[in-house]
């Protein structure tokens, strides 16, 4: 036996044999189907980073959606933190080359001026972070993609996230 309590009422007991009283028909017609849209959704937890050897370097990509608010190239705190820690394991005195990415999506400020400004301000927060490494940062916009862009008629929403990115190269 279950005690409900409702602000402003009486104290009252919940008949827990209530649900043996429902019929299947009754009980058939609460079921309501899942909205297909919303089924499709990944509701997955995104990752921040993702690693990868490329021609014997290391290679870290960041997610610009994590990141940064759309358009924007500012880190929050939080984000120059996490940054910091992802480098606190490169050799010393390593050459760091963070490259930033966009999709093919115009943006306010133009794709090449916003990957150049993302890929500065990670750099920023490594030289923060590490004073030893020498960091260089350069913007690609949307000239080295990932995954498949899609086009204005049929976009790749998942390809385009995965082409938002900063790469730090060591």
């Amino acid at each position: 036996m279950t005690l409900a309590l409702v602000a402003g009422a009486q104290p009252a007991l919940a008949d827990d044999n209530k649900h043996e009283k429902l019929s299947d028909k009754e009980i058939a017609k609460s079921i309501k189907p899942i909205d297909p849209k919303i089924e499709k959704m990944d509701m997955g937890i995104k990752k921040l980073e993702t690693e990868r050897k490329e021609d014997g370097k290391d290679i870290v990509s960041l997610s610009s959606d994590i990141l940064f608010k759309i358009d924007a190239h500012k880190l929050s705190d939080n984000a120059k933190k996490r940054i910091g820690e992802l480098v606190k394991d490169v050799p010393k005195n390593a050459k760091i080359a963070v490259g930033g990415h966009t999709d093919n999506v115009p943006s306010k400020v133009g794709n090449k001026k916003l990957s150049e400004l993302r890929a500065k301000s990670v750099a920023d927060a490594i030289k923060a972070a590490r004073k030893d490494l020498k960091v260089e940062a350069k913007g690609f916009a949307d000239t080295k993609p990932v995954a498949n862009n899609g086009t204005k008629s049929k976009p790749n929403f998942e390809g385009r996230e995965k082409n938002r990115r900063v790469e730090i190269r060591y």
